[in-house]
């Protein structure tokens, strides 16, 4: 089923959709590169370019728009994607910092800690994963032994939240209403969203809850349905907004839009 028609764009909308169009393949030639100096593979990988990708398209292309021509669109695409990984990381795994006994031990010990407690990898898989790079010397016996130096310090979980509406009051999916002090406030919303999501196409809601309830990412989501991922970036975004404008209707302000929606 097509997404809704959002009418005729905006013209800062268009510039950006026209940029994102333009430079597609250099976007994905400069996320490629950050995840291979930051180590993402597989779903790793794609969580964080699904997550870019959006991030770009979000607010009518705001970072797009932001590109002035003072510098040439690969510095700039380079800089601002850089931006949106470290940003990715906080909103991840918050402000994650190694341990100290990992920083002690050099390169390989802050990659074995990165692996351990900020990524939740087992013991086993994280330690080949730091063997597998051939640019650090590094050794099982002594990564075990930093292993058992290593606080565990557990992960912290990032919760879906377009879906809170969608998942039974208490659920995990609930935190970021949770934190609204006002109840009547925080039931508002909770409807708000509720018939939002209902009045969107069965594909669009589909759609939102495999990406932010189910956690697959946009190119997971396209797998599953059938359908070109391309295109999912902007149906994503056009059913955002109409979640925002649902939201700024029952008096919820933009920052805690913007945080909601993220």
């Amino acid at each position: 089923m097509a997404s809704p028609s959002a009418g005729p764009a905006p013209e800062g909308e268009t510039a950006g959709r026209t940029l994102f169009d333009q430079h597609w393949a250099e976007i994905e030639s400069v996320l490629a590169r950050l995840c291979g100096r930051h180590g993402l593979v597989g779903d790793d990988a794609d969580s964080f370019r699904s997550y870019a990708h959006e991030r770009v398209i979000d607010d009518d292309y705001r970072i797009l728009r932001a590109y002035s021509g003072r510098s040439s669109m690969a510095t700039f695409l380079n800089v601002a994607m850089a931006n949106v990984y470290r940003d990715y990381r906080v909103r991840m795994w918050g402000r994650w910092r190694p341990c100290a006994a990992a920083r002690r031990a050099g390169d390989a010990g802050v990659l074995l800690d990165t692996y351990l407690t900020r990524d939740g990898h087992p013991l086993e898989e994280a330690i080949q994963r730091v063997l597998s790079r051939a640019d650090l010397a590094a050794d099982e016996k002594t990564l075990r032994r930093l292993a058992s130096e290593i606080p565990d310090r557990g992960r912290p979980r990032a919760v879906s939240l377009e879906a809170a509406a969608a998942v039974p009051a208490g659920s995990e999916a609930d935190g970021a209403l949770d934190r609204f002090e006002d109840q009547a406030l925080k039931n508002r919303a909770r409807r708000a969203l509720t018939e939002a999501l209902a009045s969107l196409p069965e594909q669009d809601q589909a759609i939102l809850r495999l990406h932010y309830w189910d956690g697959l990412t946009i190119a997971g989501v396209a797998r599953v349905l059938g359908i070109p991922q391309k295109p999912l970036y902007r149906r994503i975004e056009a059913s955002r907004k109409r979640l925002r404008r649902a939201l700024e209707e029952v008096g919820i302000g933009r920052g805690d839009i913007q945080e909601i929606l993220l």
